[in-house]
């Protein structure tokens, strides 16, 4: 896997390259957003770790000219204090993830090997659900967080082509923050406060962590479940933990910038963006995810087509 790093800052663009090269991936450097897009084209990296303020061409500018260019490549904006606006606008373009300033490799690591593995279990064969007017299935899942990317890229397969080609990733992405949420903070009852310490102490502390609660018995018998359903008009998908729950009324608001800082409720946050609606039921320990599908043209009846955009069609998008 090839991972593009760019930044201006020569320690930073440094430190970030050789903590990901120690991993065992190939890596790609650059300065700026000009530099990084001739690599980009050159050498199709499949994931992109990007600071947002620098010369010539920015991260945002970046941003766009990657998306304009593949809607596939999974892109992490590095923000620094005081960027959170910049961070929504970039969430806003495409971006799929955001890290801040200053970060440790105990941040690091799990971001890359996260999205190392949806890369790696990507579908090359060919879809061949697209003709399917509605289908349902369950799927049950223990508690190892390795099967996680595996698992989506399965529900991703289930829908066939329905899901346009820039949408994609970010549904994938969606699920598996969702279901990563579900095992780790339903079923193994790991709290935010437990992860963040976790992480802090070692490189290995979270996996650490996980294998700690797998070894009480009545944690590991835990199981996740996954309703999906697909018909004409959306995708759903119905998460349940076996946990006891939580308030979901007191998380963070994803258009606060504030919550850009806080780790509670940072997988569902990034959720909200790539879904059509959340809803959470019961106690919380149930989350139902709803992506809407693109209605088929309607038939031609011979008349030309109208040249006048809908209201909905000609309004622009909100200011950052």
């Amino acid at each position: 896997m090839k991972i593009l790093v760019v930044d201006d800052e020569p320690s930073l663009r440094e430190f970030l390259a050789e903590s990901i090269r120690s991993q065992g991936y190939e890596v790609l450097a650059a300065c700026d957003g000009c530099e990084a897009l001739e690599l980009f084209e050159a050498q199709n990296p499949e994931l992109v770790f990007s600071d947002i303020r620098m010369p010539r061409m920015d991260g945002l500018d970046f941003l766009s000219a990657i998306r304009d260019r593949n809607r596939e490549t999974i892109v992490v904006l590095v923000t620094g204090l005081g960027n959170e606006e910049f961070a929504l606008e970039a969430l806003r373009r495409g971006a799929n993830d955001f890290l801040r300033k200053p970060f440790t490799q105990q941040a690091l690591f799990p971001l890359v090997e996260k999205y190392a593995g949806i890369i790696a279990t990507r579908s090359r064969l060919q879809e061949t659900l697209n003709f399917i007017v509605r289908r349902s299935f369950v799927m049950s899942l223990d508690n190892h967080m390795e099967r996680v990317p595996i698992v989506v890229q399965r529900l991703m397969l289930e829908t066939g082509e329905a899901i346009p080609a820039d949408q994609r990733l970010g549904v994938r992405i969606g699920l598996v923050e969702l279901i990563a949420n579900a095992i780790e903070h339903g079923n193994l009852e790991i709290t935010y406060e437990e992860k963040m310490a976790a992480m802090n102490a070692s490189l290995d502390g979270i996996q650490n962590l996980h294998q700690q609660r797998l070894a009480q018995p009545h944690l590991a018998a835990r199981r996740v479940t996954i309703d999906f359903t697909m018909d004409s008009e959306a995708c759903t998908w119905t998460i349940t933990d076996e946990g006891s729950g939580f308030d979901w009324t007191l998380l963070p608001s994803p258009l606060d910038p504030e919550n850009l800082e806080h780790p509670n409720g940072r997988g569902i946050f990034l959720a909200r963006l790539h879904f059509d609606s959340v809803d959470f039921l019961g106690a919380g320990n149930q989350v139902r995810v709803r992506k809407l599908l693109p209605r088929p043209p309607a038939a031609s009846d011979g008349k030309p087509a109208s040249s006048s955009a809908s209201p909905a069609a000609s309004t622009p998008a909100p200011a950052p």
